[in-house]
């Protein structure tokens, strides 16, 4: 069974300036994204950070980088509603208003209490308008810790014909075949759209080795990974162990200018940045 939730209400709006992108030399319609674990604005902390001043700060460090960055669509992962592990206040709301983020919406896919509670779950923050709104909270059955992803439709600047999906996902830690049920889920919920679709998020898997979950999701959504056997692109280090566990997958109408991980130490994962124009609707 799959389990939706979404935020009350309609997606909160702001009014911040819009900004053009567009691929170099090409006049295509491009956008940039980014995608970060969040972390609960625990940063490098590896216990819940309940100090709200503490948290205020960590999340400043990361709005710094989305307002040096500038991309037009952020994924969230790991972010927090009013939650009593975190300072009790949006995270959401919080990264919105500082980084000029004038569309945002959360999906809940841990909510519990009603007082002292803790709420966290998958975001997007967006430049442009966000529309056909969904969370999709996967089955608790799948991992000891609900996960889930949203998805929302963008059209690039100064393109209102142009429509793109954007899911920002946070599959699970450690089980191979709660990931593989999960991927299945979204396949289910993703695999009938007709626009093209970039994933964004912490995927908790890599490339290559026995577990194909990563090229499963890629092979059943036609989505095409970016130096997907590179060594370079690691973006969760604990001590000299390195993984790369955070992706940004994209439909074959959409061709990726530049992909990095970000330096910034501003969760105990790294930011993931694109810059993606689209090449054709179909």
């Amino acid at each position: 069974m799959i389990v939706n939730r979404q935020s009350s209400g309609k997606p909160r709006v702001r009014s911040p300036p819009m900004m053009k992108r567009e691929a170099h030399g090409t006049g295509l319609p491009s956008f940039r994204v980014i995608t970060l674990n969040a972390s609960h604005g625990r940063k490098l902390r590896t216990y819940p950070c309940f100090r709200r001043r503490t948290v205020e700060r960590h999340l400043s460090e990361i709005a710094a980088v989305l307002k040096r960055e500038r991309p037009d669509v952020v994924g969230l992962q790991e972010v927090d509603g009013n939650s009593c592990l975190s300072g009790n206040f949006d995270h959401v709301e919080r990264l919105a208003g500082l980084g000029d983020y004038a569309h945002y919406f959360l999906g809940e896919h841990v909510s519990i209490g009603k007082m002292r509670r803790i709420a966290y779950g998958t975001a997007i923050l967006s430049r442009l308008p966000l529309k056909n709104l969904k969370s999709v909270t996967f089955d608790h059955r799948f991992s000891s810790l609900t996960k889930g992803f949203v998805v929302a439709t963008i059209s690039p600047t100064g393109t209102p014909h142009l429509e793109v999906d954007i899911v920002s996902v946070h599959l699970a830690f450690l089980r191979r075949k709660a990931r593989q049920k999960q991927i299945a889920a979204m396949v289910e919920h993703l695999g009938g759209r007709k626009a093209p679709l970039v994933v964004l998020g912490d995927l908790n898997c890599q490339w290559a080795g026995e577990d194909d979950s990563l090229r499963r999701l890629a092979y059943e959504l036609n989505l095409q990974p970016q130096m997907p056997e590179s060594s370079d692109l690691a973006t969760y280090h604990l001590g000299r162990k390195k993984w790369r566990l955070d992706w940004i997958l994209v439909s074959p109408q959409l061709r990726v200018k530049r992909y990095e991980v970000l330096p910034d130490r501003v969760s105990d994962h790294f930011a993931v940045l694109a810059d993606i124009e689209v090449t054709r609707t179909r």
